[in-house]
């Protein structure tokens, strides 16, 4: 069974969700704002975390993205914004899901299982291997044909989020996201920057890109 944290300023909510949950042998933990959430998210690295957006102290938005810059942990939103504009800024903002209210208690239960079931599946998953290139993730380096890439910290956090998901296209806001903890003070142009060093190390001619492919307007895929 998994660590859950709950952060939802709605305490009736709470209860449901830890009556729920717990009955299935699941540990419940609870923060009531987003300042509380970061800081129970640090101490008890939950397995899965259900967030809401509005709340006080922080909004859920500016919560994910600070989770994600620091560690990948499964984060489902859940929130009474219900707009495709809502959801995509969750899912921009790192969210693996969004679940709107009202909801369903075993639809959310089987997200969550979905979600934990990939996370193990990551865990396993540490050292990725595409043809001639080996990307490992405890040891945070790189191998191109067994040879040793020389990879900034920035540059290696920027190909494993690709890579650990490939053929996932990922867009400019979220990769901006993923690599700076306020994107908006970044200038976009130095994500551009970085894939254009890392398909100079790894790839083989990076005028003709075989494993970091750009979508014209969209973002980047890392082929498999």
């Amino acid at each position: 069974m998994a660590r859950i944290l709950i952060v939802d300023d709605d305490l009736s909510l709470q209860t449901s969700l830890e009556l729920y949950f717990s009955a299935q042998g699941h540990e419940i933990y609870k923060a009531s704002n987003g300042l509380q959430g970061l800081e129970m998210t640090k101490a008890l690295k939950p397995e899965i975390i259900i967030l809401d957006i509005i709340m006080p102290k922080m909004n859920g938005l500016e919560v994910c993205k600070r989770i994600k810059k620091k560690i990948n942990i499964p984060i489902i939103f859940l929130s009474a914004k219900d707009s495709a504009e809502d959801r995509i800024k969750g899912l921009e903002a790192g969210a693996d899901d969004y679940v709107t209210k009202p909801f369903s208690l075993k639809e959310l239960e089987l997200r969550i299982n979905a979600r934990l079931k990939q996370s193990d599946a990551n865990k396993e998953r540490k050292r990725l291997v595409f043809n001639d290139l080996v990307i490992d993730y405890n040891q945070k380096q790189a191998f191109l044909k067994g040879t040793l890439i020389n990879l900034t910290p920035m540059e290696f956090e920027l190909i494993w989020h690709l890579a650990s998901q490939p053929n996932n296209l990922f867009s400019h806001k979220e990769l901006m996201a993923k690599l700076w903890e306020n994107p908006e003070k970044v200038n976009p142009n130095l994500l551009h920057v970085y894939i254009r060093r890392l398909r100079n190390k790894i790839e083989s001619n990076p005028k003709k890109a075989k494993y970091i492919l750009n979508v014209w307007g969209q973002g980047y895929i890392f082929k498999a």
